[in-house]
């Protein structure tokens, strides 16, 4: 038998996955429609799932060989702290940077970290992420100062 922690985990598993098969409607699904998406390093926000369904269809031109994947995990019923790992090769604009023309076609790794709110039905309302631009660029040799 399943405990509300693990459905948390295995739907946050899920949802980065969806990142990976360029799947924005599954993804949707685990989302509330008046889901909120945030990124603090870019300084983008997402609500609904119309904006959120965009900031997908970005990710398609941005690394469409990209892989999202759970490293680790705190939650409880409510709310959860993740570490994310991405990874992939840069082919377009990343969503809410300037351009990098000089990293097209390189390979990239990073870690970040979010912080989500569930439902009451289990599905992500919130999703507040953290990364860092410097661990990008550094692997372009571009400096960001």
């Amino acid at each position: 038998m399943s405990t509300d922690t693990e459905d948390r985990r295995n739907l946050v598993k899920r949802y980065l996955h969806c990142f990976s098969d360029h799947d924005p409607t599954a993804a949707l699904a685990c989302l509330t429609n008046d889901h909120t998406l945030a990124d603090t390093t870019t300084g983008q926000t997402y609500r609904g799932h119309e904006e959120v369904r965009g900031y997908f269809e970005s990710w398609r031109v941005f690394a469409p060989d990209i892989q999202m994947d759970l490293s680790s995990s705190i939650l409880d019923r409510d709310q959860a702290a993740i570490e994310w790992a991405l990874s992939g090769t840069l082919q377009g604009p990343i969503p809410g940077l300037p351009p990098l023309p000089a990293a097209l076609g390189k390979p990239f790794s990073i870690h970040g970290a979010a912080f989500l709110d569930f439902a009451p039905d289990g599905r992500i309302r919130t999703w507040l992420q953290f990364w860092s631009p410097n661990e990008l660029m550094q692997q372009f040799n571009i400096s960001l100062a």
